[in-house]
């Protein structure tokens, strides 16, 4: 007997992003939807999104989230309310402006199978990005839904998003990197912002979490970029890149940073 739902299953955890390959192979709809493990949706998630796909004929469509903390606390995640067009939307991806997870949006399964396009084998830190921004440049039409119709389960300690490896994360922006940079003179400012908050990033962990071996990395590929470009980033971010020659101030720097965030959620929280 037909049955609408099919199972497809790995003999050995080969990783999410060969798990999503799968699925992609296996897949015989018209749109693509993703649910992570421990997350969960609300009953018209599916609804809302196939309907304003037919609508609007859009080839994605993009819906707000609401991330669920272990203390009961949520943050509520938004996606632009408009798209003026989809080359400005991936722009704003490459730039992690925007939310870039892959469950975050419905896609065209054509975009997929049209534009040859995967996770990277083995590299399950950021396959959502370095698959987002390619679907996002290849597609006619975004839409954005004005709803919150998407958990995301952000109680698990053990996820890899929190324990993550820093030489996958840095391959899914090299990847991104090399798609984009010859893509026009937009593209290549957007990669190289991307590159040089990436490396932002990795000072603000040393001092966040102590990751040594971030901050190493970090330095070094900083060595490799004109001082001019640093003003791509805010001033805040700049700061911490004319730090580099000095580990005791990007570990100082990365913790009062660390504890403005935690004090302004705190006072946010209570404020509501």
């Amino acid at each position: 007997m037909w049955t609408r739902t099919r199972i497809v299953y790995h003999n050995v955890n080969l990783g999410v992003s060969a798990a999503r390959n799968t699925a992609l192979d296996a897949m015989v709809g018209d749109y693509v939807m993703w649910v992570d493990p421990d997350d969960w949706v609300e009953p018209d998630f599916v609804e809302a999104c196939v309907q304003t796909a037919l609508e609007d004929e859009a080839d994605m469509v993009i819906f707000n989230s609401i991330a669920e903390y272990e203390d009961g606390s949520t943050t509520h995640r938004h996606q632009p309310e408009k798209i003026d067009s989809s080359r400005e939307y991936s722009l704003q991806l490459i730039k992690k402006k925007v939310p870039y997870e892959l469950w975050g949006r419905m896609t065209r399964r054509c975009l997929y199978t049209d534009n040859d396009i995967r996770c990277l084998p083995g590299v399950n830190i950021g396959e959502d990005f370095q698959v987002t921004t390619r679907l996002a440049y290849y597609a006619n039409k975004v839409k954005s839904i004005p709803k919150f119709l998407y958990h995301y389960n952000c109680c698990n300690q053990q996820s890899l998003t929190k324990n993550g490896s820093l030489e996958q994360s840095w391959e899914t922006i090299e990847y991104v990197n090399g798609f984009f940079s010859t893509r026009g003179e937009e593209f290549l400012i957007a990669t190289k912002y991307m590159v040089l908050w990436s490396i932002s990033c990795d000072f603000t962990s040393y001092g966040k979490y102590g990751k040594r071996e971030n901050f190493s990395e970090a330095r070094r590929r900083l060595k490799d970029i004109p001082v001019h470009d640093y003003r791509l980033l805010s001033i805040t971010r700049r700061l911490i890149l004319w730090l580099a020659p000095f580990p005791f101030l990007v570990y100082f720097y990365g913790r009062c940073a660390s504890w403005v965030r935690y004090s302004t959620k705190r006072i946010l929280k209570h404020s509501l």
